[in-house]
Protein backbone atom coordinates (compact mmCIF):
# COMPACT_ATOMS: atom_id res chain seq x y z
CA UNK A 1 0.00 0.00 0.00
CA UNK A 2 1.20 3.55 -0.52
CA UNK A 3 0.64 6.50 1.91
CA UNK A 4 0.00 8.96 -1.21
CA UNK A 5 -1.46 8.14 -3.99
CA UNK A 6 -3.76 8.77 -6.95
CA UNK A 7 -7.55 8.46 -6.60
CA UNK A 8 -7.29 5.80 -9.24
CA UNK A 9 -4.64 3.63 -7.18
CA UNK A 10 -7.17 3.73 -4.29
CA UNK A 11 -9.98 2.81 -6.66
CA UNK A 12 -7.89 0.21 -8.28
CA UNK A 13 -6.25 -0.95 -4.50
CA UNK A 14 -10.26 -1.19 -3.22
CA UNK A 15 -11.80 -2.77 -6.62
CA UNK A 16 -9.21 -5.60 -6.58
CA UNK A 17 -10.13 -6.39 -2.47
CA UNK A 18 -13.77 -6.47 -3.28
CA UNK A 19 -12.39 -9.07 -5.80
CA UNK A 20 -11.33 -11.46 -2.79
CA UNK A 21 -13.88 -11.26 -0.95
CA UNK A 22 -15.48 -14.52 0.44
CA UNK A 23 -12.05 -16.17 -0.73
CA UNK A 24 -10.25 -16.26 3.00
CA UNK A 25 -8.19 -13.25 2.53
CA UNK A 26 -7.21 -10.95 5.66
CA UNK A 27 -6.38 -7.61 4.82
CA UNK A 28 -3.24 -6.64 7.21
CA UNK A 29 -2.57 -2.78 7.50
CA UNK A 30 -0.50 -0.39 9.00
CA UNK A 31 -1.66 2.08 11.61
CA UNK A 32 0.66 3.17 14.44
CA UNK A 33 -0.99 3.06 17.37
CA UNK A 34 -0.49 6.42 19.56
CA UNK A 35 1.51 5.95 22.56
CA UNK A 36 2.30 8.72 25.47
CA UNK A 37 2.41 12.59 24.04
CA UNK A 38 6.39 11.93 25.08
CA UNK A 39 6.80 9.20 22.78
CA UNK A 40 4.81 11.22 19.79
CA UNK A 41 7.22 14.27 20.99
CA UNK A 42 9.81 12.50 20.53
CA UNK A 43 9.40 10.41 17.15
CA UNK A 44 8.63 13.86 15.65
CA UNK A 45 11.95 14.82 16.59
CA UNK A 46 13.20 11.51 15.62
CA UNK A 47 11.80 12.32 12.22
CA UNK A 48 12.33 15.85 12.17
CA UNK A 49 8.84 16.55 11.23
CA UNK A 50 5.32 17.16 12.88
CA UNK A 51 4.01 13.66 13.60
CA UNK A 52 0.42 14.15 13.34
CA UNK A 53 -3.20 12.37 11.74
CA UNK A 54 -3.03 15.46 9.15
CA UNK A 55 0.58 14.64 8.30
CA UNK A 56 0.33 12.41 5.61
CA UNK A 57 -3.35 14.89 4.22
CA UNK A 58 -0.50 17.88 3.98
CA UNK A 59 2.17 16.08 2.19
CA UNK A 60 -0.49 14.23 -0.59
CA UNK A 61 -2.45 18.00 -0.55
CA UNK A 62 1.22 19.48 -1.62
CA UNK A 63 1.50 16.63 -4.15
CA UNK A 64 -1.97 17.01 -5.52
CA UNK A 65 -2.28 13.61 -4.57
CA UNK A 66 -4.56 12.09 -1.77
CA UNK A 67 -3.55 9.95 1.55
CA UNK A 68 -4.46 6.80 2.26
CA UNK A 69 -7.72 6.56 4.18
CA UNK A 70 -7.30 2.86 5.84
CA UNK A 71 -11.18 3.21 7.00
CA UNK A 72 -12.04 2.82 3.32
CA UNK A 73 -10.38 -0.49 3.25
CA UNK A 74 -11.10 -2.36 6.37
CA UNK A 75 -14.53 -2.74 6.01
CA UNK A 76 -13.90 -5.06 2.76
CA UNK A 77 -12.14 -8.09 3.82
CA UNK A 78 -11.93 -9.10 7.77
CA UNK A 79 -8.88 -7.14 8.50
CA UNK A 80 -6.19 -6.69 11.42
CA UNK A 81 -3.64 -3.77 11.95
CA UNK A 82 -0.56 -5.30 11.97
CA UNK A 83 1.65 -2.02 13.74
CA UNK A 84 3.48 -0.86 16.86
CA UNK A 85 2.62 1.98 18.81
CA UNK A 86 5.19 5.13 19.07
CA UNK A 87 6.50 3.70 22.64
CA UNK A 88 7.31 1.12 21.19
CA UNK A 89 9.25 2.54 18.04
CA UNK A 90 10.69 4.94 20.26
CA UNK A 91 11.79 2.57 22.49
CA UNK A 92 13.28 0.51 19.61
CA UNK A 93 15.45 3.50 18.22
CA UNK A 94 16.55 4.65 21.74
CA UNK A 95 17.63 0.67 21.35
CA UNK A 96 19.65 1.42 18.67
CA UNK A 97 20.81 4.41 19.78
CA UNK A 98 19.60 6.64 16.57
Amino acid sequence: MMHIASPSFYDAVRADMQLLVGQEYVFFYEGVRPGTVESIERLGTLLGTDVSPEMYDTLAHLAHLESQKTEDFISILPSTNVDISTDDIVRIAQEQNI
